[in-house]
């Protein structure tokens, strides 16, 4: 796929170096989608810094194209302003897609995103209701594909709009000097009232991705299975 690239964003946490959360993640998607994508790791070396070397050299094993950052805003940004990709789908190295819960392409889904000029579709970790920053929920349809518009934009994993995204929201996130990695959409939720994105299915949808919280679920052993 030309016109849309994966970005795998992960740190080195209390497994590091292990590499195993990362590649079952990656699995999950490739899996779900069946595609072939050009992928980018994007790198930050907290908390476990005595592992990030190790860990930065296990991931390159796998994975091209690895870059190191300096907390998640930055590689956040980083990729957005150096991708040359139409579409973007960012993803965190601690999730599992439900694929019985996705009925569609990444192609069939960017071109609903294409033809919509949407900003942001993401996978929720929760049925799709009126919950949390989704205030208010809009379901549309487009070429078979249902989805809502929601006032809200999340880390979930996404798909982004590139140059939407760089023309209409970057500007807004902010990149802390301690290089910590919290709240980078909350704020495009909570402050910028013109920024709309979207989720993937209609309204009550089951959730469509499941989130292991960087391995500490208990529920991790039975996400593995």
């Amino acid at each position: 796929m030309k016109d849309i690239e994966l970005h795998l964003f992960t740190n080195a946490v209390h497994f590091s170096p292990d590499v195993e959360m990362i590649e079952t993640t990656f699995k999950s998607f490739i899996d779900t989608f069946k595609c072939s994508i050009t992928t980018h790791v994007w790198f930050d070396p907290k908390p476990k810094k005595e592992a990030a070397d190790q860990y930065h050299l296990n991931l390159e094993k796998i994975f091209d194209n690895v870059t190191r950052t300096t907390g998640l805003a930055d590689g956040f940004v980083k990729a957005i302003t150096t991708s040359k990709s139409e579409f973007m789908f960012i993803l965190e190295h601690d999730w599992k897609f439900y694929s019985e819960h996705i009925h569609h392409s990444l192609e069939e889904i960017c071109s609903v995103m294409r033809q919509d000029n949407l900003l942001q579709m993401r996978f929720n970790k929760r049925k799709t209701e009126l919950k949390g920053w989704d205030h208010t929920l809009d379901e549309k349809k487009r070429d078979n594909i249902k989805y809502c518009i929601t006032p809200s934009v999340s880390n979930n994993p996404h798909i982004l709009n590139t140059k939407k995204y760089v023309n209409e929201a970057i500007q807004y996130i902010k990149i802390p000097k301690n290089g910590t990695s919290v709240g980078i959409e909350e704020v495009l939720s909570a402050e910028i009232q013109h920024l709309y994105g979207s989720i993937y299915g209609p309204l009550n949808h089951p959730a469509t991705v499941y989130h292991t919280d960087g391995g500490r679920s208990p529920q991790r052993k039975l996400w593995k299975k």
